[in-house]
């Protein structure tokens, strides 16, 4: 008798496979999942490509092609071949899909569970606190003004500044996002992009001295508590209602994985050799309230530390 492997579907609104994100999060989701990925420009030559590219008044995504080189497209344009991307990786046998961008997708269908990143990353934060003002790394100068929107519609008061995740290997231009986001304050730093690299979420944390949270890693590790059997209920709705989406256990996962993700940064600031660290969370909801949690448990694995240190940064997340 043989177990069959979790399939999880990654979702790219360019064209895959998505070489620079997807191996990155491979090694977080780990061994004994099968990942398939399709793009919804997949099979599109470049004419037909360009029919897509935004107009006066069009949503901005910018996604990678397969040959590397960046790509403007109106979401408009690729929302119906996201949708039919999500119903073919499911057609095929995927007990998961994920969406491979943050830009904030409505009415999106799924038979089994569907992470969008964009609710994912709301989750996080509106369990969060931090001192100064949300930092929001977008991937264009012409992002700015539309993801300054959406942040202040979501209810924060965000810096927005851009830096491509297709040219973040100028150490200049991070240097730069870094100068303008301690300029303003920036407390907290959310890569507001699947794109951007591991790689560059450290360098910022550096430059700025602030916790930066990477979509595509928060993403993974929701994932992950999905493989290993626990129960996720994922709002694919673009703008879910604040107090529906703290009491579904989404939230817990995602609050989860921001934690493992801080823990890890904590770690990497203070020199500590943490081989590999795991958040769980547990929430009870009363009989009488079944629709919110009365208390949440959550439960740190660190390893290869001492106890003192493992308690140090434990700490300094809670203080956090």
């Amino acid at each position: 008798m043989s177990l069959r492997r979790p399939v999880v579907g990654l979702i790219t609104i360019g064209q895959s496979p998505r070489v620079d994100v997807v191996p990155d999060m491979a090694k977080v989701i780990g061994p004994g999942v099968e990942i398939r990925e399709a793009g919804a420009l997949d099979g599109l030559d470049r004419a037909q490509i360009d029919a897509l590219a935004p107009g006066a008044g069009d949503e901005i995504l910018v996604t990678r092609l397969c040959d590397g080189s960046p790509v403007f497209v109106a979401k408009r344009h690729v929302t119906a071949r996201v949708q039919a991307k999500v119903t073919e990786l499911e057609r095929g046998g995927a007990t998961l899909t994920a969406l491979l961008c943050t830009g904030a997708f409505s009415r999106l269908a799924a038979s089994r569970p569907l992470i969008e990143p964009q609710p994912v990353l709301l989750g996080v934060l509106r369990g969060m606190s931090w001192p100064g003002r949300l930092g929001v790394l977008t991937p264009s100068l012409p992002h700015v003004p539309q993801t300054d929107r959406r942040w202040r519609t979501d209810g924060f008061d965000p810096v927005v500044v851009p830096l491509s995740p297709y040219e973040e290997e100028d150490p200049a231009a991070v240097a730069r996002a870094a100068e303008s986001l301690r300029e303003a304050g920036a407390g907290l730093v959310v890569m507001d992009c699947m794109g951007f690299r591991r790689k560059t979420r450290d360098e910022l944390q550096s430059l700025t001295g602030a916790p930066v949270l990477l979509a595509n890693l928060l993403v993974a590790r929701v994932i992950v508590s999905h493989v290993r059997g626990q129960r996720l209920t994922l709002d694919s709705s673009a703008h879910p209602r604040t107090d529906a989406l703290t009491n579904s256990e989404a939230f817990l996962a995602s609050i989860a994985s921001c934690g493992v993700t801080l823990i890890e940064l904590y770690a990497a600031d203070k020199g500590v050799p943490l081989k590999r660290a795991d958040v769980t969370i547990e929430g009870v909801r009363p009989a009488a309230e079944p629709n919110r949690f009365a208390s949440v448990t959550m439960r740190f694995e660190l390893a290869g530390v001492t106890q003192a240190q493992a308690d140090e940064l434990v700490q300094t997340y809670k203080n956090r």
